[in-house]
């Protein structure tokens, strides 16, 4: 399994960048209805922080996960161990 998220604990220099897509570009290129619902900030304030994914992944049934942080989004890469003892 393969998730990509935005990181909550972004950098702040990613965190700008979201929004002058949202407030300045969206609007030059007639993007309204995404900035009416706050997207994508909306998004980014709304994702997990690395240490909120650790803790719930070391709660649930997958195994082998891993977290890659990045500028400004997550990947996490897991498996989940089916109950034959097969992945």
């Amino acid at each position: 399994m393969l998730i990509l998220d935005l990181r909550r604990d972004a950098r702040q220099m990613f965190f700008w960048l979201i929004w002058f897509a949202q407030n300045v570009a969206f609007r030059i290129i007639g993007l309204n209805a995404l900035r009416r619902i706050n997207e994508p900030i909306g998004s980014l304030c709304a994702s997990y922080t690395s240490q909120e994914i650790t803790e719930m992944m070391s709660k649930s049934d997958f195994t082998n996960w891993q977290i890659e942080a990045k500028l400004g989004w997550i990947y996490l890469y897991s498996r989940k161990t089916l109950e034959t003892g097969e992945a």
